[in-house]
């Protein structure tokens, strides 16, 4: 055994900060220091002595996973070494074989200048679980953009009813899915109760969309940064709104009203909306007439005329046509199109043109066509 263990802390102290995709021979040799436990610390701590960087990251990260709390007078310095791997991965070991005693250091390190120092560090602190860690991991989540997934799952983890109040807040308001799914898991750990206090907080959000009043209008100029992941949601339907940068769309900030299809084909129509006057009228208008550009599999003229009414449909507004094809117009090259998705892998592309005249018998070419790729229209 102790053959091998100095065989695995030799690759670890060759350790070059790299890691190769799939069986990384650092991370493989790492995990095996589990199996060892007590009988590998000793030779672990002599070999941290001899190294620095990415070698002694490696080795602290192998201590850990011995499961010897006897190693914790000896990492602990190294919450404050030079090097930023170092730190977190001392972190990562402390909370594996840490105790009351590391609380104090770690909590301190929840102000380390690196993001992922202080993401270990309260990720350590929910492993132990200590509630002195409570109040310091909620600053965390109050104050933190992009580090706060471990400090809300560390107060899940540690279960202190104190950290209701700013879960909650969390899962309804935060601006990243993530964060607000992570907020949600931790709160049914602690009490599912105040689930309900959330589902009320996101209906309480929701816009109601009436002709003429100004509510989608106040919302986007209200100051409130919503994007996709948390955008303005409305009352009495799925559809959202939301600003979408730097787009495909001559390059320019939009707000973006996505109504679902309910088809596989295409999930979302999209439309965009003028930020400058008051959308709820256009808004209510497409909510209502949006249903109707889904059509069946019967060939009853609906696909001439919607293609001849006031209506655009572009590729981002298709007609869907029964669950597996859509039809639009493409201004650029001036020419009306089917898109059949024949695979998950891709769709079928072809210039309506070419099928049969655009008039009242296109409706019949069209399914025809479909049919002939042998797909079922249902």
């Amino acid at each position: 055994m102790s053959q091998e263990i100095s065989e695995l802390i030799q690759i670890l102290k060759s350790d070059p900060g790299t890691r190769i995709f799939g069986d990384d021979p650092i991370e493989s040799a790492i995990a095996k220091f589990k199996k060892f436990g007590t009988s590998a610390v000793k030779p672990l701590l002599n070999a941290m002595k001899e190294c620095e960087g990415h070698p002694l990251a490696s080795i602290i990260q192998a201590l850990g996973k011995t499961g010897d709390a006897s190693v914790v007078e000896n990492i602990l310095p190294y919450l404050h070494h030079d090097v930023d791997r170092v730190r977190y991965e001392t972190a990562e070991a402390l909370g594996k074989v840490g105790d009351e005693k590391v609380i104090g250091p770690l909590i301190d390190a929840l102000q380390d200048e690196v993001g992922l120092v202080r993401s270990y560090s309260a990720t350590a602190l929910g492993k132990i679980g200590h509630k002195d860690a409570v109040d310091p991991l909620l600053e965390m989540v109050k104050n933190e953009d992009y580090e706060i997934c471990a400090a809300i799952e560390a107060l899940g983890e540690i279960g202190d009813i104190r950290a209701i109040d700013e879960l909650v807040n969390v899962a309804i308001n935060n601006g990243h899915e993530d964060n607000r799914a992570k907020a949600i898991t931790a709160i049914e750990k602690i009490d599912e109760s105040a689930l309900k206090r959330v589902e009320k907080g996101i209906e309480d959000k929701k816009i109601p969309i009436l002709s003429g009043e100004t509510h989608l209008y106040d919302a986007i100029h209200s100051g409130t940064r919503y994007t996709d992941e948390n955008p303005i949601r409305m009352k009495d339907s799925d559809a959202i709104v939301y600003l979408q940068t730097n787009t495909y769309r001559d390059n320019y900030d939009c707000w973006i009203l996505s109504i679902p299809t309910g088809s596989p084909v295409r999930e979302h129509r999209t439309f965009v909306l003028d930020s400058e006057k008051n959308p709820d009228d256009v808004v209510t208008k497409l909510l209502q007439e949006a249903p109707k550009w889904c059509l069946g599999t019967i060939p009853e003229g609906k696909l001439f005329k919607l293609m001849k009414s006031e209506w655009v449909f572009d590729y981002n507004n298709p007609i869907i046509i029964g669950g597996v094809a859509y039809v639009y117009y493409d201004d650029y090259h001036k020419e009306w199109y089917l898109r059949i998705g024949v695979s998950k892998e891709g769709e079928k592309s072809i210039e309506l043109a070419k099928i049969a005249p655009i008039d009242e018998n296109i409706d019949k070419a069209v399914l025809d066509t479909i049919a002939g790729v042998g797909l079922s229209m249902t």
